[in-house]
């Protein structure tokens, strides 16, 4: 899809200063699909994608976002996105097939292209496929964290040298020791190496192994978080075998903030309200939309506000233009103390407490 625009650029160039207030290192990319309903007939990319917020697919629309986050600061600014063509099959395919796998693994790679420093790139369940997983081995420096099924197969290896010390005698050249038990993990937990726990969540245990995976042919550096009031569990991973388990949670649970960018285009910069149906002039309206948000975010930190609500953004500016028509039209000094303080006061009215 051609663009009039270079909105990857735009972004690059918007975010280039946020991002060199940092390390390179404290910043990771998160990708995730969000859906838009649509009416009509005519409009580019139309089909049946999933909707999050009613858990089923629906007739509307899909863009893929990537965003630059800092897991630290919470920082994040969306840099790149695209439509999703709907004439591709949601299915992931055999390596012949072109399906919409292979169109995220395309966008993504012209998103590494141009962020190549990037270390990390968390993604959500459903971009842990073959595809997905074998452009991150071929990918230089650069490794996935995301997250498996429940009931992932997955086998522990065997360390003999634990198991000569206690005694078993090891037939042959067994490899693995056992295979994951989703239904009871904790019978397992002399298995695990317990990390820690969830600094939000006491209750949220955290476990670490290097796992072998039969369905994806691949070691991979697995933590196991257990709710234990709840008895239940997730699996998250990292192609990075080395990475610490506590940074590799962290750095997932950074992902959410791509979610924040997708709320705050839709609620505030129109993202559903597209009165337009040709490919150029979506692709045009989804990323003006993410500009705003990006430039508002950008502007709320250099203002040193360590908090940003977009809609306290949109209500500051839409109460200091009516307060200044007000003035204009008055005759009154706004220079005079009294009036720039209660001008001050009135200019809060309505923002929410953050």
């Amino acid at each position: 899809m051609g663009r009039d625009f270079d909105f990857a650029e735009f972004h690059a160039q918007s975010v280039a200063e946020q991002i060199a207030r940092s390390e390179q290192s404290d910043w990771l990319l998160a990708g995730d699909c969000s859906f838009l309903p649509k009416s009509g007939k005519q409009t580019y990319g139309k089909g049946i994608f999933w909707s999050g917020s009613s858990s089923k697919s629906e007739p509307g629309l899909e863009i893929e976002g990537y965003a630059l986050i800092n897991p630290n600061t919470k920082e994040a600014y969306m840099v790149d996105v695209e439509q999703t063509p709907s004439d591709l099959s949601s299915k992931e395919g055999s390596a012949e097939d072109y399906t919409r796998v292979d169109h995220y693994v395309d966008h993504l790679r012209r998103v590494i292209r141009r962020y190549y420093w990037v270390r990390y790139v968390a993604l959500d369940g459903y971009y842990t496929k073959h595809k997905v997983l074998s452009f991150f081995d071929q990918a230089e420096d650069c490794d996935m964290i995301g997250k498996l099924r429940k009931d992932a197969d997955l086998k522990f290896y065997l360390d003999r040298e634990k198991a000569k010390a206690s005694g078993v005698h090891i037939h042959g050249n067994k490899k693995y020791e056992a295979k994951f038990d989703h239904e009871d993990p904790m019978s397992q937990r002399h298995l695990w190496k317990l990390i820690g726990t969830l600094e939000e969540d006491a209750d949220i245990e955290l476990y670490q192994a290097k796992m072998y995976s039969p369905y994806y042919k691949r070691d991979l550096n697995v933590v196991l978080c257990w709710h234990q009031k709840e008895q239940k569990h997730i699996l998250l991973f990292s192609t990075d075998l080395e990475l610490a388990g506590l940074k590799l949670v962290q750095y997932y649970k950074s992902r959410f903030q791509i979610e924040f960018l997708f709320r705050d285009a839709k609620q505030h910069a129109g993202l559903n309200h597209a009165q337009v149906r040709d490919a150029k002039k979506l692709d045009f309206h989804f990323n003006f939309c993410f500009a705003n948000i990006n430039l508002g975010r950008i502007v709320a930190r250099e203002q040193g506000q360590a908090a940003f609500a977009f809609n306290n953004a949109k209500r500051l500016g839409y109460n200091n233009l009516l307060l200044e028509k007000f003035i204009a039209n008055s005759g009154i000094d706004p220079e005079l103390p009294e009036i720039r303080l209660a001008l001050q006061k009135t200019a809060q009215f309505g923002l929410m407490s953050e």
